[in-house]
């Protein structure tokens, strides 16, 4: 009997799921996968990995870089940096140029958005002026985009 079966949402890329979550331990929320982290610290770190959360009421203004996957639900306004994914939340304010292997949307955010890998577009996201650059970019039904430009970027070989 199969440990994990699939389950696929259109447009995404297929993923493993638990068939009983007695079977084994959740493995720590990714957004490459195109799930936003939950928006509880606790969540976030199951088992120790390294995310970084920034909660609603947070503003910062700066240059920030991550190491690992950050989920924002504050304000930011300035520069974000990381060598994995970044994920707006729904409430989350954010002004900045970010550059990232993944990018996802589900808040209001301007500025230059460069994905290595990929960028979503949530339902409830507002992306006003600046520009999108992935080599993969899902934007669903009802997120607002107004004068921004949109270039799928060439993704490199290795």
């Amino acid at each position: 009997m199969p440990v994990f079966k699939k389950a696929a949402r259109p447009g995404l890329s297929v993923k493993a799921q638990p068939s009983s979550p007695a079977q084994t331990f959740p493995p720590p929320p990714r957004v490459v996968e195109g799930i936003l982290p939950p928006t509880n610290q606790s969540a976030i770190t199951p088992g120790g990995s390294s995310s970084t959360y920034l909660d609603k009421g947070c503003r910062l203004n700066g240059k920030l870089s991550f190491e690992g996957p950050v989920r924002i639900d504050g304000e930011i306004e300035g520069e974000i940096d990381s060598n994995d994914s970044v994920a707006i939340g729904e409430e989350a304010v954010v002004s900045a140029n970010i550059n990232a292997v993944a990018i996802v949307i589900a808040g209001a955010i301007s500025g230059e958005l460069s994905a290595s890998q990929r960028i979503e577009i949530y339902p409830s996201a507002k992306v006003l002026m600046g520009s999108l650059t992935a080599p993969e970019m899902l934007i669903d039904e009802g997120a607002v985009i107004e004068g921004t430009r949109i270039t799928k970027a060439v993704r490199e070989r290795s």
